[in-house]
């Protein structure tokens, strides 16, 4: 449940930073079937457990001081159900005043903490000097026409005073959940499940929803990227034989036809190899290691980077009488040449990385071909 409420949180950079960092100490703590909503408006939201409202603030947390009493007010608001949720949650770095009313307010019970209000309340109607906007508020909160609705609220309403600065918290949320990773990789490691909780894939309209599904997947695949400097590549199916059988079913796959362009028949075997083994190591192997597909994407990319240029290059020094032969020879210069290294994998072979171009190849909206542009003139 995601309500939109009045009240605006903190316009601060620092307090929405401070809002998605205990979004995320409340992701990990997420069971099957739940979620986590954050919004705009300083909530932090999961399932029907409880919401938080998140205040990054300096000054103390007087009896007056508005982030208790426009908290309140938003959750009167006859669009807020308050029996959704077992517990509704101040968290604040602010600490109590000296002379605090709300001290020991998390130990009373409902009527006490109504009674607490009150007082405060007629405290404030005897002073001389009033604030319109603070009279306007105690108000709205102490009409007796919500005061059963506020009775429900109280008797959830917990403050959490004093949390940590945002870079203690940031610290604290390091040392908690960042022990699945190399020490060195922590702050890469915590960076990216930010960058995670702030993209647009899961971001619905002025909300953002993490499911525990989600979440468990992506910090499975940052774990498994941070969790070393180097991983060592999966070689079950590098020596994988391919009868002839399985070569025979691939003959008419479109990058098959792209090495029949150069005559270049005694590499088909091998090439077959390599597609089917890299799509058996991708889907047999890899899998478990829940990367992303932008990680597919962007090794991708880098291959495309490699292939592009030497295309041009081995282009412009070929014509009509040695194209066959120089589109050989570029061939064998770009399978053979050594791989980019695919995310933390320390020694990506090269029949990973030729599959890929072979995928590619295989894909008609790619331009991976390997017979050599001729310029016409010549």
């Amino acid at each position: 449940m995601s309500i939109k409420l009045k009240h605006d949180a903190s316009s601060s950079i620092d307090g929405t930073i401070y809002q998605f960092y205990i979004a995320i100490d409340k992701c990990f703590e997420l069971l099957d079937g739940e979620k986590v909503i954050i919004e705009k408006y300083g909530d932090v939201t999961v399932s029907d457990k409880y919401q938080i409202e998140v205040k990054h603030y300096q000054e103390d947390l007087t009896d007056l001081h508005e982030n208790i009493w426009k908290t309140i007010d938003n959750w009167l608001q006859n669009a807020f159900d308050v029996s959704h949720y077992k517990n509704l949650i101040l968290l604040t770095t602010q600490r109590f005043g000296v002379s605090s009313s709300f001290k020991e307010w998390n130990s009373k019970n409902k009527d006490e903490k109504k009674q607490i209000l009150d007082d405060i309340f007629q405290k404030y109607n005897q002073q001389s000097k009033k604030s319109e906007s603070t009279e306007k508020l105690l108000n709205s909160v102490l009409d007796g026409n919500k005061t059963v609705k506020l009775l429900d609220l109280l008797e959830k309403f917990i403050i959490l005073d004093s949390s940590a600065e945002d870079g203690a918290c940031y610290e604290q949320i390091k040392q908690k959940h960042g022990k699945s990773v190399l020490s060195s990789n922590t702050d890469d490691y915590i960076n990216s499940l930010m960058g995670y909780l702030l993209s647009p894939t899961v971001r619905i309209g002025e909300i953002w929803e993490i499911t525990y599904q989600d979440f468990t997947s992506k910090v499975g695949s940052l774990v498994n990227q941070f969790r070393s400097g180097t991983i060592v590549f999966p070689k079950k199916y590098a020596n994988l034989k391919v009868g002839d059988v399985e070569v025979n079913q691939h003959n008419e796959h479109l990058f098959v036809k792209k090495i029949e362009d150069i005559d270049y028949h005694e590499v088909k075997s091998k090439a077959i190899s390599e597609y089917v083994r890299t799509n058996h190591t991708i889907s047999q192997e890899l899998g478990r290691y829940a990367i992303g597909r932008d990680h597919y994407n962007s090794y991708e990319q880098e291959i495309i980077d490699t292939y592009n240029p030497a295309y041009s290059k081995a282009s412009r020094n070929t014509d009509k009488t040695n194209c066959i032969k120089d589109s050989k020879n570029f061939y064998d210069s770009i399978t053979g040449s050594e791989s980019p290294q695919f995310i933390h994998f320390n020694d990506t072979p090269k029949y990973f990385r030729n599959g890929l171009l072979h995928s590619m190849a295989n894909d008609e909206e790619k331009n991976i071909v390997w017979k050599l542009r001729v310029d016409e003139n010549e």
